[in-house]
């Protein structure tokens, strides 16, 4: 690299890029700036290489499936007097939630589902919205070749592209702002699939 600072009297190193492990610099350079300032930029390019999500699973009750109708005659034909005369309030309940559990394992049974996506707290029922209305669009204007289509749907797509970076602004200011312990903020950043590694090698 040559000297990033020049003036008439003097040529200088004054603008440095400092990074933590130089093995990991795949390409850095320099570009001169004459219409911002005497500075050139200097820039570096860093390999990351982030960690390979881990399979995770949940399990939740299946409810899309659920009859109303078959759900309420079900339960009309469960004893439910038998609770009711136990003297015993441990037995009492006991009994009372085999009978709710069967009754839910019939209609609506646990299912396991391996997650795939990460998870996106800051994903709004407004983004949502602005999604299918972008979509919709974009079909649209697939099929009638129209300009204002197509100019309908680029300006979905910029404004559905700005409530998300909105979005994440506000629910990561909300989240890391304020007097939070340290291990408390590490924690909600590897819930957000951000692992110490991956921002320790962001730091200049």
């Amino acid at each position: 690299m040559q000297a990033t600072h020049n003036i008439a009297t003097a040529e200088t190193w004054l603008d440095v890029v400092a990074v933590t492990d130089v093995n990991l610099v795949a390409k850095h350079g320099q570009l001169p700036a004459p219409g911002l300032s005497k500075h050139d930029l200097v820039f570096c390019a860093y390999r990351l290489h982030p960690p390979k999500p881990k399979q995770e699973f949940i399990t939740y009750r299946n409810y899309r499936c659920l009859d109303i109708s078959a759900f309420m005659f079900d339960a009309a034909s469960i004893p439910w007097h038998e609770f009711i005369l136990t003297d015993n309030v441990e037995e009492m309940v006991d009994r009372l939630n085999s009978f709710l559990l069967l009754l839910y394992d019939r209609h609506a049974p646990m299912v396991t589902k391996r997650v795939i996506k990460k998870p996106a707290p800051w994903f709004s029922q407004k983004i949502r919205r602005l999604q299918k209305m972008r979509d919709a669009v974009l079909c649209r204007a697939k099929r009638s070749k129209s300009v204002v289509d197509w100019a309908e749907y680029k300006r979905l797509r910029n404004k559905t592209q700005q409530e998300i970076r909105n979005a994440k602004v506000r629910f990561y200011y909300h989240s890391l702002s304020g007097k939070q312990p340290t291990r408390t903020v590490w924690s909600k950043l590897e819930n957000l699939g951000i692992g110490k590694s991956h921002v320790h090698h962001n730091i200049p």
